[in-house]
């Protein structure tokens, strides 16, 4: 099966992000790329960009929600009270660090702000999927809110944007399924 390399515009932003893992710009360009093809809104999915006060000013990062319609099958119909979007996948990308920013810190930051955006996310059960997309990394996580803070996002795996394209491509298509459940063992399977 062909993975989102397949697509000349897609690889062209895995390109740039290569080129210039620190440009913001370009990270943006290829998470927004990456999900707007796995998520679309035929399968009922909204992916929209999250306004928020960054904690730093000089953070310039892109915090994507990928929402889907609460009654999709396999979901009971929604009842009148709620909202009909829930949040399914929070996403936040990150261009890699300048030489002035301690990577380390950086990347403590960007997780913080993944979970910062899931500590609010609109979801059925108190979990959700979060993605982290670091210069050229995709990181996975299933994120529960009832485990302690700075606990509560579990990693599922971290994978390069070209060289792992497939398990990457597996991951979204897994996630992109209506029953994607956190009980799975290991990486996803379709």
């Amino acid at each position: 099966m062909a993975t989102y390399l397949s697509f000349p515009i897609l690889d062209i932003l895995v390109q740039s992000v290569e080129d210039s893992p620190s440009s913001a710009d370009a990270v943006k360009a290829v998470a927004s790329g990456i999900l707007a093809h796995y998520f679309p809104a035929s399968n009922g999915f909204a992916v929209t960009p999250v306004s928020q006060p960054q904690p730093q000013p000089n953070r310039d990062t892109l915090t994507l929600r990928i929402q889907r319609h609460r009654h999709v099958p396999g979901y009971p119909a929604p009842s009148p009270d709620r909202q009909g979007l829930v949040d399914h996948i929070v996403t936040v990308a990150k261009a890699n660090c300048d030489a002035e920013t301690n990577e380390v810190e950086d990347l403590w930051l960007t997780m913080k702000d993944l979970e910062h955006t899931l500590d609010h996310a609109n979801t059925e059960s108190g979990r959700c999927w979060g993605l982290m997309v670091y210069a050229t990394t995709f990181t996975f996580y299933e994120y529960h809110r009832d485990l302690p803070e700075d606990r509560r996002l579990v990693c599922r795996g971290s994978y390069h944007v070209r060289c792992d394209d497939s398990e990457i491509d597996r991951e979204l298509r897994y996630l992109a399924r209506a029953d994607a459940s956190f009980t799975r063992d290991g990486g996803a399977s379709d």
